[in-house]
């Protein structure tokens, strides 16, 4: 039996009250997490015994505070798709316990856990919107994961809805309903959906179907698949450049058209488009784009000249692999996220907190070239440069990780918890 101080618990919790002005978070968690976290349980409990058990271990190292150990065990869970666990992960990235802090990672987890129909994940995840915390700050986004969360009849997340609501417009609300509407019935549908275990970016770069990536996006992958449109087809890494952590996938030729490889570092403020891919509100994948331009940040003195910089794009967050386009269609890079400044030059005083590098393209082009793969190289007349948007549709292609079945959304969650008076 568990004894519970109800008057203290109660006190305790009233310290940390958050004024009205700003999104609640429950706040409780660290302290009083054994109480929620059996609620949890109890309405999204693992699949068996085992992972019921492993789950428990964890939930204990965590009271004990042994955050590292009980993050370890969390993670394992997480990674097998348990939600709950997906929550822990997330709350531990976004707080620092036992893992340093990130929220980048943070909100990762928290989206795995809310398209499980995790209504504390939705809230906490709508926070991190609200907040601009590891994602761009997006009222819009923050308002859907409020409403997923509330539907479920969670307090928190119905008292932030109303609070980012006024940060809205009526038609902006109305269209933030509607797509929160089209998720629900997404997580809610009986057949389940499978997404990719990661999501990054790629670009065509020969005829041949070859595809351009960065390592960090396929590592550890079972199964790759290369997307353009609704066409999908299976990859395997047909050659690893090991000295710049790039990798060329081979996959069908009809895939795409290839890009047209540019040469050289672009010049300093250079206009470029950046074209990644996401999972849309409908749970699809889906292209991101935006604009950005080439910088270069006075406090680093950059000496690693295979990398340059480019400005935070706004509205989306930098992805892996994702090609960067001048203004003739060239592809001139490819996008390299978990970059440390220290680490490709010299750093003389404060840094921006967000920073996005590039690899050059010349560097891929003599990859190719050593290796007998043809490609595309730059007209230098602009008058015969390829149509900026027809070269950046044809080519850009998402990257799909899958270690094994994927990522599953958890059929009837929503619907399931939402019975159980969450």
């Amino acid at each position: 039996m568990i004894w519970i101080n109800i008057s203290a618990a109660r006190r305790i919790m009233e310290a940390m009250a958050i004024p009205s002005t700003a999104p609640r978070r429950r706040r409780t968690l660290p302290v009083l997490g054994l109480i929620f976290c059996l609620i949890c349980t109890a309405l999204t409990a693992p699949a068996s015994a085992a992972d019921n058990k492993r789950f428990n271990e964890a939930l204990l190292s965590y009271q004990y505070g042994d955050y590292s150990e009980a993050f370890r065990k969390f993670l394992s869970l997480a990674d097998e798709g348990d939600s709950d666990a997906q929550y822990y992960v997330g709350f531990m990235y976004a707080q620092g316990l036992g893992v340093a802090q990130d929220y980048e990672e943070a909100a990762d987890w928290y989206e795995r856990a809310a398209l499980q129909g995790h209504a504390p994940a939705q809230n906490y995840l709508g926070l991190l919107y609200y907040e601009g915390k590891g994602v761009d700050k997006d009222f819009r986004s923050a308002f859907i994961y409020f409403e997923l969360a509330a539907a479920q009849g969670n307090q928190d997340g119905v008292n932030n809805r109303l609070i980012v609501a006024r940060k809205m417009t009526t038609d902006q609300i109305t269209e933030a309903q509607k797509a929160a509407g089209r998720l629900i019935r997404k997580i809610d549908t009986s057949e389940g959906i499978r997404l990719p275990n990661s999501l990054g970016s790629g670009v065509v770069v020969s005829a041949a179907g070859h595809v351009l990536t960065h390592r960090s996006v396929i590592d550890g992958c079972k199964l790759i698949k290369v997307r353009h449109g609704k066409t999908v087809e299976d990859a395997d890494v047909a050659l690893k450049d090991e000295f710049n952590d790039l990798v060329l996938l081979s996959t069908d030729p009809g895939i795409g058209d290839p890009a047209i490889m540019g040469a050289g570092e672009p010049e300093d403020g250079a206009e470029l488009v950046m074209f990644a891919h996401h999972i849309d509100d409908d749970l699809a994948i889906s292209p991101n784009i935006a604009e950005t331009t080439v910088i270069n940040t006075p406090n680093l003195v950059r000496t690693d000249r295979r990398y340059f910089e480019v400005s935070p794009p706004d509205g989306m967050n930098s992805e892996n692999g994702a090609p960067l386009y001048d203004a003739k269609g060239a592809l001139v890079g490819i996008v390299v996220t978990g970059i440390r400044p220290e680490s490709i030059g010299r750093v003389k005083g404060a840094l921006p907190e967000k920073m996005t590098f590039a690899m050059r393209a010349d560097l891929m082009s003599v990859l190719m070239h050593i290796n007998g793969i043809g490609f595309v190289k730059a007209k230098a007349d602009p008058d015969g440069a390829t149509d900026v948007e027809t070269a950046e549709s044809a080519s850009a292609v998402a990257v799909e990780c899958w270690l094994g079945e994927g990522r599953t959304i958890n059929p009837g969650a929503i619907s399931r918890m939402r019975q159980a008076g969450q």
